[in-house]
């Protein structure tokens, strides 16, 4: 498991402000070489790389974990850039940049496209903005804020 502390919560010079990765079997916490100011970290889902942020936002980083080294994905240090999320192939990672654009770029050469763009206001946005997820089958995904105007019932018969 891999987790971290971000910005609001520590500062990025903290010697909190790091990734560390919890060895389940062990317990045994261990911190990420080179991590020292970044956050949100997202391992993929075979498991080779973990993806983050730095703490201003403006930099997509991978560790690759074989190496063990850091390289940076997407920055170029004036969009913020957020919620980045994996295909479920591994191969590429979704990530918002600025306010209403999402993007995907793909790890193997570094090709950037835009996903989505101009997706307004609707999008749910919590402290960090707004989340982008997957299907199973590699769709996007996004939450949308419905208001709270409406209400629903939902009666549910468990088999």
């Amino acid at each position: 498991m891999a987790l971290g502390s971000g910005p609001g919560f520590e500062r990025s010079d903290s010697p909190n402000a790091v990734i560390r990765i919890l060895a389940l079997d062990t317990g045994q916490m261990t911190v990420v070489p080179g991590s020292q100011g970044l956050f949100s970290p997202r391992w993929s889902p075979d498991g080779r790389f973990i993806a983050a942020l730095s703490f201003d936002s403006l930099r997509l980083m991978l560790f690759d974990v074989v190496a063990r080294k850091w390289t940076q994905l997407v920055g170029n240090g004036s969009t913020f850039l957020g919620w980045e999320s994996w295909s479920p192939d591994s191969r590429s990672l979704s990530y918002q940049a600025g306010a209403f654009e999402i993007r995907r770029v793909a790890i193997a050469d570094r090709r950037t496209e835009v996903v989505v763009s101009g997706v307004g206001p609707d999008l749910a946005n919590g402290l960090l903005g707004f989340w982008i997820g997957y299907t199973p089958d590699g769709s996007p995904m996004v939450l949308i804020d419905a208001g709270t105007h409406d209400i629903y019932a939902l009666d549910w018969d468990a088999p």
